[in-house]
């Protein structure tokens, strides 16, 4: 399930975030079922974005609790916590990784961007 989804650049990996605050990571493969191989439960509130970063060595969520949380994809995309970036004073609306997956945007409903190196 997911209320939106994003793919990964390799086409490997489905996230999905829902209302229930949880980031949930799917393995795909040609002519099968999308499999669940994560889930993220720390979201204090219900999520509206989630991205991978180019090099799929990142994973940022965002949404109704203003934060964004930043995790390292290692291995089979396991998701290790690293950043918590509290900063907004609203709702976070949109993510988006730089093309060298060296730089992260951030869009919140505090009409702010912000830029933050990785």
């Amino acid at each position: 399930g997911g209320y939106f989804a994003t793919l990964s650049s390799d086409t490997a990996w489905l996230g999905t975030g829902d209302l229930d605050g949880n980031t949930r990571i799917y393995a795909l493969t040609q002519n099968a079922e999308p499999q669940l191989k994560h889930t993220l439960s720390d979201a204090d509130s219900f999520l509206t974005v989630v991205a991978f970063s180019s090099n799929i060595a990142w994973l940022a969520t965002g949404g109704g609790d203003t934060k964004t949380r930043i995790y390292a994809l290692g291995r089979n995309a396991e998701p290790e916590h690293k950043y918590t970036l509290s900063d907004a004073s609203a709702c976070i609306t949109n993510l988006a990784f730089s093309s060298d997956s060296a730089w992260l945007a951030t869009g919140s409903g505090d009409n702010k961007t912000r830029i933050y190196a990785l």
